[in-house]
C-alpha cells in the first residue's frame, strides 16, 4: 500500500496528538535501542516499543523462542528477570488466544492472499481521501 506500520503508528500517534514520547518511539520500534537501564522516558518508551514489535505471536510457548537481541532488551535495558519474562510471554500468549478466538470466524477458510490484499485495497479506497475515518482520536 505504498507504507509500512511503522510510519501509519507514527502518523496516527502525531494526528492523535499523543505525547511525542510516544510518537518517537512508535517511529522507532523496529530500529534496535540501546540495552542498557536508563532513565530517559525517550529511550525507555523507545525500548518498550521496540520488545512490543518484536516479541513473536504465537499460539503456544513458542513466544519465547527471542532472539538474543531482543532478549538483552529485556534484561538490560528494561530490567526483566527470566521468571518475569517468562511470565509475559505467559500473557502474551494467553491475550493472543484471546483475541484469536474473538477474530477467528472473521477471517476466510480459504483465503489466497490476493484476494484479502483485493478487499483491503477496496476498504481502503472507500474511506475519505484525508483517512479522517481511521485517524480520529476515538
Amino acid at each position: 500500500f505504498g507504507t509500512d506500520h511503522v510510519t501509519v503508528a507514527a502518523t496516527l500517534a502525531e494526528r492523535w496528538r499523543l505525547p511525542e514520547t510516544f510518537a518517537v518511539a512508535l517511529g522507532k520500534q523496529c530500529t534496535e535501542p540501546p540495552v542498557c537501564r536508563t532513565s530517559d522516558c525517550n529511550e525507555l518508551f523507545w525500548q518498550v516499543a521496540y520488545f512490543c514489535a518484536n516479541v513473536p505471536f504465537s499460539a503456544d510457548r513458542q513466544t519465547a523462542r527471542i532472539g538474543s537481541r531482543l532478549r538483552s532488551v529485556a534484561y538490560g535495558g528494561l530490567g526483566l528477570s527470566f521468571e518475569r519474562l517468562s511470565r509475559v510471554f505467559d500473557d502474551v500468549v494467553e491475550q493472543y488466544n484471546a483475541l484469536r478466538g474473538v477474530f477467528a470466524h472473521l477471517a476466510p477458510r480459504d483465503g489466497d492472499v490476493v484476494t484479502i490484499l483485493s478487499e483491503a485495497a477496496e476498504l481502503i479506497d472507500s474511506i475519505d481521501n484525508d483517512g479522517s475515518d481511521l485517524t480520529q482520536a476515538p
